[in-house]
């Protein structure tokens, strides 16, 4: 009854009834469109945090000294006859920047922690991890892909008449090969299975690789003066050990180049080992000068304490020469068993991840728990897994060991330190295994995976190898301190403050090219956004627009609502005071005051807030094409890496329950003013009430 008073008092007013309706229509739509609009930025923020990872890959260089360009005359000027040097002048010298690495201890990490915009910062160690599962690893059957194509052999000699190998073999303009009938009885490496015969092809045994009195090594084989040096005899039934290199097995390729099937071992070559000689220093770089004897030959020799082969008996490890070749077949099959060891704390940041080139093809991701906690789990290539039988859930023993810096590279002014046979070779600088454990496989990477080349082939910033294996930083104990490098370094950055890290940095003085001292460092930076730069301006806009939009249309619904309630309650002042002379209940009043007219803005509201909700998206939309046209500025897009950017869609779809919400908050809105306003005319006297002017 009171509510058919209240509408029929409503309809007898069209122009009341119709602004009663357009108001609150406009208001729900602007307020409809200002939250869809904030939900929309509100949303696509979150959804950009979780598509995109923004790194910053450091670089360390190093000022060192070169000698500058000199012109002819200055040549003819700084040369010194007596020494055959060209003798430059201090003031001539030219410090210049050259890549190079650094630990923590000696590159202070602080400004970098410090910077805005860094989240963290994973420097990943790198080392040889033997693998003790009681059988060989298989590297597939690629001879290329066999790691180290090295070997230590003990073998009879099964020729019928006695061998008599000269040193002379191998000399500049002789093209002999040497093939010996044997029978090996051990092998370091297990990867490798022997014919029964073996060529020893040119230029592998030659004068300075075998020559007693030049390097210094024993003369091993005396065959009297008619023989040079360094000749060696082999006689029929008797059993000798030699280092080998270059241990090639007998292949059948298909005409594209790819490996069908390998056989036996058919070649090889005498040389030096890899545990005792890790870096192949040459003659020259020993002693310091050159050899009188054999002129420039010597000066590729790899050095050795003793030649490459010998005589085996009963004891001979026993022996110092026996216990020299014992550390080169020990360190053999460790590094003919090993995998390259990765620590991370953050796996997302590494670049061949974050670049999408290598992905996790099964199982998952280290988790954050595990990467606090230090829990023994890991990654390895499918490949490896393949070759392998690996499976998730199972568990590989792991012993870890050190390989030094200075096997990184054979040239200290181009350091590289990801090849990856280095990290996997157990020479006389390693010092034992320092940490062990049982690592249980719980994911597998694909995708850029060196798969078909030698182990010294490295990782770059965007590949990875399938010896690899990728632990958790906190897994390993008394681990080499990682080095600040491009291949083993990130530092993940809030996706929206890159400019500011960037900025920063610069404003800093560490990436000056410079005028510093000798032996200073320079720091150079890429950043790697995977596309970030190209939505951030669209985000940027929206969010800026859809706050402005939501606060505008709050406000002005706000007061749309409010003056509505003012004129409603006003109008209405006569009435009010009629009633009451007439006895009527306040309770009533307020009834008979609002349910109508609340019934008419309840149904603007939902009109407006449909229109709104139709309106939303494409307003959103005009507002991102708006900020296309208007992104001039292109610093961050200049100074990304060159990467592969990721697709990502802007979510345009408008809520319905925030339609719902615009509508229903406009009407409690103006229900909430009218029943105040109501409430305080109600406690007027009548007479007074009716003694106002309309």
């Amino acid at each position: 009854m009171l509510f058919r008073t209240s509408l029929k008092q409503t309809l007898r007013m069209p122009v009341k009834l119709l602004s009663y309706f357009l108001v609150n229509a406009l208001a729900a739509a602007l307020l409809c469109v200002g939250l869809n609009m904030e939900r929309s930025a509100q949303d696509n923020l979150a959804a950009a945090e979780d598509c995109f990872t923004t790194i910053a890959v450091p670089e360390i260089w190093k000022l060192k000294s070169l000698l500058p360009d000199l012109t002819a005359k200055e040549l003819i000027e700084y040369w010194n006859p007596e020494t055959n040097t060209i003798e430059v002048p201090p003031e001539k010298m030219k410090a210049v920047p050259l890549p190079d690495w650094a630990t923590e201890a000696e590159y202070d990490l602080a400004p970098l922690r410090d910077a805005p915009g860094v989240m963290r910062i994973d420097l990943r160690g790198r080392f040889g991890a033997y693998v003790n599962t009681g059988e060989h690893l298989n590297y597939g059957i690629d001879a290329d892909s066999l790691p180290g194509c090295e070997d230590v052999i003990i073998f009879t000699f099964d020729g019928e008449e006695p061998l008599i190998a000269p040193s002379e073999w191998g000399v500049q303009g002789e093209h002999k090969n040497l093939t010996i009938p044997l029978t090996v009885l051990r092998s370091a490496n297990q990867l490798y299975q022997y014919e029964s015969e073996i060529t020893l092809g040119p230029n592998d045994i030659s004068p300075y690789a075998l020559d007693a009195s030049v390097c210094g090594c024993p003369a091993m084989f005396d065959l009297g003066e008619e023989y040079p040096e360094g000749s060696f005899r082999l006689e029929p039934g008797k059993q000798y050990i030699a280092t080998l290199s270059w241990v090639m097995p007998q292949q059948i390729m298909e005409k594209g180049g790819n490996v069908i099937s390998s056989g036996a071992v058919q070649w090889a070559m005498l040389s030096s080992d890899a545990y005792h000689n890790p870096r192949n220093f040459s003659y020259r770089e020993v002693t310091g000068k050159q050899s009188t004897l054999y002129g420039p030959y010597l000066n590729t020799m790899n050095v050795m304490q003793y030649l490459p082969i010998a005589e085996y008996y009963d004891g001979f490890f026993d022996t110092e020469e026996g216990t020299y070749y014992k550390e080169a077949s020990d360190a053999c099959a460790i590094s003919s068993n090993s995998l390259t060891a990765i620590t991370t704390n953050d796996l997302s940041a590494m670049h061949p991840f974050h670049s999408g080139n290598v992905h996790i093809s099964e199982g998952r991701a280290f988790t954050e728990t595990e990467y606090a906690s230090g829990a023994k789990v890991c990654l390895v290539s499918a490949a490896m897994a393949e070759l392998n039988s690996w499976k998730i859930g199972d568990t590989l023993s792991l012993s870890f060991y050190d390989c030094p810096p200075e096997q990184y590279n054979d040239c200290p002014d181009n350091p590289n330190p990801v090849y990856e046979w280095h990290y996997s070779a157990y020479t006389k600088d390693s010092s034992g295994f320092f940490d062990e454990g049982e690592f249980t496989i719980v994911g597998m990477f694909d995708g850029r995976v060196e798969k078909s080349q030698r182990k010294q082939y490295n990782s770059t910033t965007d590949k990875l190898h399938m010896v690899n294996v990728i632990i958790p930083e906190a897994s390993v104990q008394n681990a080499p301190e990682p080095r600040i490098y491009k291949y083993t370094s990130s530092i993940r950055l809030e996706n929206s403050k890159a400019i500011d890290f960037i900025t920063a940095m610069q404003a800093s003085g560490l990436m000056d090219s410079a005028e510093g001292e000798y032996g200073s460092y320079e720091l150079r930076l890429t950043v790697y956004d995977q596309g970030y730069s190209l939505v951030a301006p669209g985000l940027n806009q929206l969010s800026r627009v859809s706050r402005l939009t939501l606060l505008l249309s709050a406000a002005a619904a706000g007061l749309a609502v409010l003056v509505l309630a003012v004129i409603h309650v006003l109008r209405m002042r006569r009435e009010i005071a009629a009633m009451r002379s007439l006895g009527t209940k306040k309770r009533q009043i307020m009834a008979i005051a609002l349910s109508g007219v609340l019934l008419v803005c309840l149904l603007g509201a939902a009109v407006g807030a449909c229109a709104g909700h139709v309106l939303s998206a494409e307003v959103t939309e005009r507002v991102l094409a708006s900020a296309e046209e208007d992104a001039a500025d292109t610093t961050f897009t200049a100074m990304m890496g060159e990467e592969t950017a990721k697709e990502f869609t802007f979510a345009l779809e408008s809520e319905p329950r925030l339609a719902l919400a615009a509508g229903g908050a406009v009407v409690a809105v103006f229900a909430v003013f009218a029943a105040l306003l109501l409430a305080a005319e109600l406690q007027k006297p009548p007479m007074a009430q009716l003694g106002v002017k309309e």
